[in-house]
């Protein structure tokens, strides 16, 4: 009688503790926190290495820099593209919690050892190219590892960052996996040196691959005038 009653015990109290779990993970509260992370660097330079890694797609690694300035200021320049695809980019973080958005709380999950916590953002109204973003966030320090963005027009992209810098909270490493059902690359995109199979583009089907970014900051916080962001035009969208 007494195995009965504690099993019984047992069903009741695990709802309650997988109710009291995602309670004590307050999704806003979290996510107030990375956003506020985030707007401490109000500006930034850094030196990029570009590597795409696509089956019909022969390009060497690429370099270039990117200039950043809050809100949405962003430029990128370089002698190896004849033009840096932006948006593809420009993905990230404050883009997403810039907005209005429904945070939910949709579990933890292990990333390197470390405990993080799944927070699915729906952004509010029609102007956001992203409908659905998932960060894996390190509750300790407010850092996002992994992120998996669900576009409107353009696929969907599974985002891992690493941080290897710990004198800034910055991404050092951005690997983007992407499957696009419609890929476009204009060969002025890839700039010198780089070749596409037509044939393999052609082809039916969703596209898949992966871009590496590496990032070496400098001059952070250091200001930059809006007018060198004006010559481009340059915003993220």
């Amino acid at each position: 009688m007494k195995k009965h009653y504690a099993l019984l015990l047992l069903v009741v109290w695990m709802p309650f503790q997988k109710e009291a779990s995602a309670q004590e993970t307050n999704p806003d509260t979290l996510l107030l926190r990375v956003k506020q992370k985030l707007e401490i660097i109000k500006d930034y330079k850094a030196d990029m290495e570009i590597h795409l890694d696509v089956g019909f797609i022969k390009m060497p690694d690429k370099h270039a820099k990117m200039y950043f300035k809050e809100p949405n200021k962003v430029r990128f320049t370089s002698d190896e593209f004849i033009m840096l695809p932006k948006r593809g980019v420009g993905i990230s973080t404050r883009k997403i919690l810039r907005g209005a958005y429904l945070a939910v709380y949709s579990g933890k999950e292990d990333i390197n050892g470390k405990e993080n916590v799944m927070i699915k953002v729906i952004p509010e109204g029609n102007k956001s190219d992203i409908v659905l973003s998932t960060l894996w966030i390190d509750p300790e320090n407010a850092l996002v590892n992994k992120m998996e963005n669900t576009t409107r027009d353009n696929g969907s992209y599974l985002i891992h960052l690493k941080y290897a810098d710990p004198e800034v909270d910055l991404p050092t490493e951005i690997k983007i996996a992407f499957r696009v059902k419609d890929m476009k690359i204009p060969l002025r995109f890839l700039g010198r040196n780089s070749s596409v199979d037509k044939d393999e583009l052609k082809k039916d089907g969703p596209k898949e691959g992966i871009v590496t970014v590496k990032l070496k900051y400098f001059d952070i916080n250091k200001g930059i005038e809006d007018s060198f962001f004006e010559e481009e035009g340059d915003s993220e969208e």
